[in-house]
């Protein structure tokens, strides 16, 4: 054998015993991953019941923990987030529940990615499919069931890139029917004066409380510019309230709305919250950069998922509105997407 041939051996079977390596240390990773988060199977010798947990006032959720749960809709009780956690057989990118609905927004990753949206119902049971345009970004529900709103990536995958453009949908949960795109269906008035943009986006609904609401709101941009809109379902109107405002969420007694805000940077925002009454705004004091659709636990508190650095999970943190707040801190690991549900589901 000649040299170069000796050569070339050695090289290959230095790789194999890397590659032989890899392999062996990312097993164990994950075995001691798995040893650290219950599965479904333990959770389930353990007692806890999903059902049991959709009985009583929960928290909807997305798992992020490792393991066979990963992507799963997860539940935990109201009043003991830190407990033990229930799943579901059902993978999402982004999850919203009520007590009587549900919604699940999924990305098949096969050799072709699909995209799709599932309504559900109040206990996690899908009942009907909605037709989406592409990545799964924000799901919200209105608090008595009856509209579902959808915001998918059409193009692009994030609100800090330039190129990105959204389809919003709502739908009637009870009949199906859609209201068809909104930047295509809806009259968007900006600054008192009506928009006909070719670069109009809109995304992140939140609606108002009450039974068969009318008013909700979300954001518009264009022009590299966002702002703060509040729509009209039945005129088929959104008009804008204020500029500079993403991804809005309204308080459950509608006199609040948090949202992030730009802070300098196309790809840096800060949560603040606004009183639609006064009209004061002030930041919150969580200080970071978070691209999330809050979600209020509570008149005085918010929940929004954070990604863990360098990782595929994420936590959901809590935050204080009142200007006298302390720190933000995780409220649930390794979860995203979560929905405070304030009744049992049915």
């Amino acid at each position: 054998m000649s040299l170069r041939s000796r050569v070339f051996v050695l090289v290959l079977v230095v790789l194999l015993a890397a590659a032989l390596t890899l392999v062996f240390v990312v097993r164990a990773v994950r075995d001691e991953q798995r040893r650290l988060v219950p599965t479904v199977a333990t959770v389930r010798d353990r007692g806890l019941d999903l059902g049991a947990v959709l009985d009583v006032p929960h928290i909807v959720f997305r798992s992020t923990a490792p393991g066979p749960t990963y992507g799963l809709i997860g539940a935990v009780p109201l009043d003991r987030p830190d407990g033990r956690r229930s799943v579901s057989t059902i993978s999402c990118d982004r999850v919203y529940a009520t007590p009587t609905s549900g919604i699940c927004l999924a990305a098949d990753r096969g050799a072709v990615t699909t995209y799709s949206a599932d309504l559900l119902t109040g206990r996690l049971i899908v009942t009907a499919p909605i037709p989406i345009g592409g990545i799964p970004s924000r799901a919200r529900l209105s608090a008595d069931g009856t509209w579902a709103a959808t915001t998918a990536f059409v193009s692009g995958h994030g609100y800090g890139t330039i190129d990105f453009s959204t389809e919003t949908v709502i739908v009637e949960r009870a009949t199906g029917q859609r209201l068809g795109n909104l930047e295509k269906t809806f009259s968007t008035f900006i600054d008192g004066r009506r928009s006909t943009a070719a670069d109009l986006n809109i995304w992140g609904v939140t609606f108002a409380p009450g039974p068969r609401p009318n008013r909700f709101y979300a954001t518009v941009a264009t022009g590299g510019r966002t702002w703060l809109a509040r729509g009209d379902l039945a005129a088929r109107t959104l008009t804008s309230v204020r500029a500079d405002g993403e991804c809005p969420s309204l308080s459950p007694d509608g006199r609040r709305l948090v949202y992030k805000k730009r802070a300098g940077s196309s790809i840096t925002w800060r949560y603040h919250v606004l009183d639609l009454t006064t009209g004061v705004e002030r930041p919150l004091v969580e200080t970071r950069s978070v691209d999330d659709q809050a979600e209020w636990l509570d008149d005085n508190h918010v929940l929004y998922g954070v990604p863990r650095p360098e990782a595929a999970q994420s936590d959901v943190w809590v935050a204080d509105v009142r200007p006298s707040a302390g720190r933000p801190r995780v409220f649930l690991p390794a979860a995203s997407s979560p929905a405070v549900v304030r009744g049992p589901a049915r």
